[in-house]
């Protein structure tokens, strides 16, 4: 069961079992509009789903993910530059600068976990880590709070996926699928093709989503969040 605190501009977020908290830290308007975006690319199957997993580090924040995970997140700059790495224990090393972008990564994925055996990770289960990564993203999108309530009192999980999905998709103008959703993206199933694109009083700032975002079917998305 996973509990979400906003605490001041910091979202904590809690697992039962697990003593300390991740503090999720906010991430600038503009990038929380642009995440969206992917997010809806990636719904529609158009976004590689390492690029999608990187939509959920960065939400969640990398030392996050790592000390989730028991990894090392490595992060890229936009053009593929390899800029500093990320521990479990919030430490930030930097690489040296000729190292690139991995062939096989997506240019979109600024953060890619690497699997490292010396890394100590908490003993999370994969359903109680995709919930924290649903959390957090849509505590950075304009659906803030309101959402995260949803998804947590509705038992998380694909129901409660779909309860904060509305939420979003209202702030937004575009309606989900009314249909039976799966796990993780996977929920994301179907935008109506006469989806009201006009964003309702009170959403937010978030502006109106190009048209190849707004009324496509579903594809193909990735089956987990979990790197």
């Amino acid at each position: 069961m996973t509990k979400a605190i906003q605490e001041g501009r910091r979202l904590r977020l809690e697992v039962d079992g697990i003593e300390e908290p991740f503090y999720v830290d906010p991430l600038p308007a503009r990038r929380g509009r642009e995440l969206t975006g992917l997010f809806v690319d990636a719904a529609i199957g158009q976004l590689d789903p390492l690029a999608t997993a990187a939509i959920f580090m960065e939400c969640i924040g990398p030392a996050n993910y790592a000390r989730m995970n028991g990894s090392l997140v490595d992060r890229y700059s936009a053009s593929g530059d390899y800029t500093e790495t990320y521990g479990p224990d919030g430490t930030v090393k930097l690489p040296p600068s000729s190292v690139r972008l991995p062939e096989g990564i997506p240019a979109g994925a600024l953060y890619v976990a690497r699997e490292d055996d010396s890394v100590p990770g908490e003993a999370i289960r994969q359903e109680e880590g995709e919930s924290l990564c649903i959390a957090a993203f849509y505590w950075q999108t304009a659906a803030g709070m309101e959402a995260v309530n949803q998804f947590i009192e509705h038992g998380e999980g694909s129901v409660g996926f779909l309860r904060a999905l509305n939420v979003l998709m209202y702030r937004l103008g575009l309606s989900p699928s009314r249909t039976s959703p799966g796990s993780g993206l996977d929920s994301l199933t179907q935008m109506d093709d006469t989806a009201d694109t006009t964003t309702h009083s009170g959403g937010g700032t978030l502006a109106k989503l190009p048209p190849n975002r707004r009324s496509r079917r579903s594809k193909r998305a990735p089956k987990t969040l979990w790197g």
